[in-house]
């Protein structure tokens, strides 16, 4: 590998031979990934966190690095480390041509789905098992790599192939489940912006939703930030907030407009959740 500039480019005869693939360990490649300036490929890359810690950011979207991520970035796209200690993993390089000039199919590569430009997400996070099956593979790359002898490139494209295609299962699994997770949370605010006036129970939404209240909760953790229950909480205050403020309406008739049968319970809620009474925030509100 050598840099021209802010550009890195493929080093092609670095096995005293063309070739145009290439695994090598990422706390080897210390010096051309531990500085302050952005650079760019010429050829595509897939790296592989197996330990560390800090942040990699690619054409402006930080992630942060931990065992199992894969970055995925393809040529011209912006890239930036940043780290106390260089992080632990493997880094698959290639170019199109590698594959291209071997496989009927000239457009393979534009088709995996981790490769397309103006993505949301650049990034995959393989579980335990997954990753171990991965690594093997890389693995069986870099032992491939070191033993290279002439015209003996045919099984590096076969596990190149098997290592992309693989990768590309897992990339669009995830991107399902992430779609089907925003589905569920976007149809979990709509319901809750038309009905939280009357339904309080995370059980309601779950169940219009076709999904275990549990499972919406971990949802709503990992999207939302906060718990299913918090987010239906946290809207009905914001409704009594307004009331208490912009309306002269005694506190039991919010509290039965925002579905609370009994008032003293109303009253209990918001204490607990703002600290204050309702009459002491209208109060401190209007001074």
């Amino acid at each position: 590998m050598k840099i021209k500039s802010n550009k890195v480019d493929f080093y092609k005869t670095k096995y005293s031979k063309y070739l145009l693939i290439d695994l090598i360990r990422l706390e080897s490649l210390e010096k051309y990934i531990n500085s302050d300036n952005s650079h760019y490929l010429s050829y595509f890359d897939i790296t592989l966190i197996t330990c560390g810690e800090g942040q990699f950011c690619l054409d402006e979207k930080k992630y942060e690095l931990e065992k199992g991520l894969v970055i995925f970035s393809s040529p011209g796209q912006i890239r930036k480390w940043d780290f106390e200690k260089v992080p632990k993993g493997y880094v698959l390089i290639f170019e199109k041509a590698f594959l291209a000039s071997f496989f009927s199919d000239p457009v393979f590569i534009d088709k995996l789905s981790f490769f397309k430009r103006d993505l949301k997400n650049y990034a995959l996070q393989l579980d335990k098992s997954d990753l171990i099956h991965i690594v093997g593979i890389f693995k069986n790359i870099e032992s491939e790599i070191g033993n290279i002898k002439d015209n003996d490139d045919h099984i590096l494209r076969a596990l190149l192939y098997q290592a992309l295609i693989w990768l590309n299962r897992k990339f669009k699994a995830a991107e399902l489940l992430q779609n089907q997770t925003n589905r569920h949370i976007c149809n979990f605010i709509d319901l809750v912006s038309v009905k939280f006036k009357r339904e309080h129970n995370v059980s309601f939404y779950a169940n219009e939703l076709n999904i275990s209240p549990g499972h919406l909760n971990d949802l709503s953790k990992s999207v939302l930030g906060i718990s299913a229950k918090k987010y239906i909480t946290e809207r009905i205050l914001t409704e009594a907030k307004k009331f208490l403020v912009l309306s002269d309406s005694p506190v039991s008739e919010i509290a039965s407009e925002l579905g609370y049968i009994d008032t003293s319970y109303f009253i209990r809620r918001f204490k607990n959740e703002t600290g204050m009474t309702p009459i002491s925030f209208r109060k401190e509100q209007n001074l």
